[in-house]
């Protein structure tokens, strides 16, 4: 069994897929969209079509909400509620697959003086047309992809933007005249905030807080065995995906910044043999010792902590490790090709990247159109 919180594809008006569809894609299922950067609603779209042409609706129980999970002897006794009928009822099963994300729970930052602020405070996961903000002085703070985006289309109909973050290649990118790119905060007051330079914004109507998520695990009886520490990071995982203290459960989407759903793909082909035995997973002593081995590697490569599941450097030899354990077909390094090329694209040129166009043209190679001459050699010289 499956368990989460129900979700929603949460749906910013004017947004697009910040990586490729073909980048997007489970295997042997294409988009049938003939651009690459597509809308929140053509992704659903997608999920609909996958989910009908595998008949899986039939195997799944829409408007149950997972309310608490125990491991009881060798089962796993799940207890949830028919949303409807209002009706709660435990079950057991043989093994348990999380997969509830990690968008659902906002970080909000921790800005000394938020509590004085006299506006409007709020988290991007919240926000969803730029309207509501005509002629406000908006503060973003954060430069992830939520903060680009909304940052370009809040500035349709702000009277300003201040955005706050110290990414250097963000700051070489062009954003329409009406937004300040400033540095992070220091103290928030009544009306304006003080920036860790000592400088001081304007009057400021709201605070949009772009400061990413915490992940989120209320329904797990601490017997499960599992802790997350800084909100960041979930353990003890083999793999980001084994609770080593119970295999039999399996945590499915922990890391981000990766493929997304080719990696869900991976990740749930791997774990289902370590459930029928056609995988056979190490001693626990021996998973404790790579885990280990992990976190001593980032950290001395100088990645904190809260960083331990990104997938940013090194997912394709993660997912190539879980293909070849598990052996099942690779992915064809032309999918890793684009990845590489839209990452390093982006960095240069947030306003129009999302104009490419990819056409795979075989298992190692691709071109691009929708863009000019110039931002076509860009991205021909990254590959």
């Amino acid at each position: 069994m499956s368990t989460g919180y129900l979700s929603v594809l949460l749906c910013i008006k004017n947004l697009r897929t910040n990586l490729g569809k073909e980048n997007m894609e489970f295997p042997g299922f294409p988009f049938v969209n003939s651009k690459s950067f597509v809308t929140a609603a053509e992704v659903r779209q997608y999920l609909e079509d996958f989910a009908n042409n595998y008949n899986l609706k039939k195997n799944i129980k829409f408007l149950h909400h997972v309310t608490h999970v125990l491991p009881k002897d060798d089962k796993w006794q799940i207890t949830s509620i028919n949303l409807p009928e209002n009706k709660e009822s435990t079950e057991e099963f043989d093994a348990v697959i999380i997969c509830n994300g990690h968008h659902n729970e906002p970080y909000m930052g921790n800005f000394p003086g938020v509590a004085d602020f006299k506006g409007e405070v709020m988290h991007s996961h919240s926000y969803r047309t730029p309207e509501k903000f005509s002629n406000k002085t908006v503060l973003i703070c954060g430069a992830g992809p939520s903060g680009i985006d909304i940052t370009y289309d809040l500035a349709n109909c702000a009277s300003k933007v201040y955005f706050s973050h110290r990414i250097p290649q963000v700051k070489r990118n062009e954003f329409p005249k009406n937004v300040e790119q400033v540095p992070v905060v220091k103290a928030v007051k009544e009306d304006h905030v003080i920036f860790e330079d000592g400088t001081k914004s304007g009057y400021i109507d709201v605070i949009l807080m772009c400061t990413g998520y915490k992940y989120a695990l209320p329904f797990l009886a601490p017997e499960c065995g599992i802790k997350i520490a800084e909100g960041k990071v979930i353990q003890p995982l083999y793999k980001h995906i084994v609770n080593i203290n119970y295999p039999t459960m399996g945590f499915i989407g922990i890391p981000f910044r990766a493929l997304v759903l080719p990696l869900f793909d991976y990740q749930v082909r791997y774990y289902l043999k370590t459930l029928t035995g056609e995988v056979e997973l190490p001693t626990q002593e021996d998973m404790f010792a790579e885990l280990e081995q992990e976190m001593v590697t980032k950290q001395k490569k100088g990645i904190p902590l809260r960083k331990y599941h990104e997938m940013k450097i090194g997912m394709r030899s993660y997912m190539e490790g879980l293909a070849n354990i598990a052996k099942f077909e690779q992915f064809p390094p032309v999918v890793y090709k684009i990845y590489d090329v839209t990452a390093g694209f982006r960095e240069t040129n947030l306003k129009n990247y999302r104009d490419a166009i990819f056409h795979i043209v075989d298992d190692n190679n691709f071109r691009v159109t929708g863009l000019d001459v110039n931002e076509q050699k860009e991205i021909n010289d990254v590959e």
